[in-house]
């Protein structure tokens, strides 16, 4: 008879693994989703870092599945975001210290950017078979 307990663990560790995979992915999608709904500047960080870390969870298996282009857009957006992010025309000397400013067109153009990458994660992993 053979012992399938070696690969019953072995299949309980996959299904594990795999669970919390997917809770990790869910939890960034909630922490966007947050971000999206709060107000201030800090909020594009967190947006910014919640697609981020999706696309480094998910990077791997976009590229074996040809997304390639997707995934080449989704990396655009954030590092077109990461450089405004450290831009110094846009930090102003006061009184009171350093502040961070943005004209108000810059700022809807980041929250598009932002959404439109999120966007673009959701569809690909929708189309992976990653959400449902």
């Amino acid at each position: 008879m053979v012992d399938t307990s070696d690969i019953k663990n072995y299949i309980n560790k996959q299904i594990i693994a795999a669970t919390k995979y997917k809770q990790g992915i869910s939890r960034q999608m909630e922490l966007f989703k947050s971000a999206c709904a709060g107000t201030g500047d800090n909020n594009w960080d967190l947006m910014c870092d919640s697609i981020e870390n999706i696309k480094s969870d998910i990077k791997d298996k976009m590229i074996s599945d040809n997304w390639d282009k997707e995934l080449v857009r989704i990396e655009k957006i954030i590092n077109w975001y990461r450089t405004i992010e450290i831009n110094e025309k846009y930090i102003i000397n006061t009184p009171d210290g350093k502040i961070f400013q943005l004209p108000a067109n810059l700022k809807f153009k980041i929250n598009k950017n932002l959404r439109i990458a999120y966007e673009l994660l959701v569809r690909v992993m929708n189309k992976m078979g990653m959400l449902g």
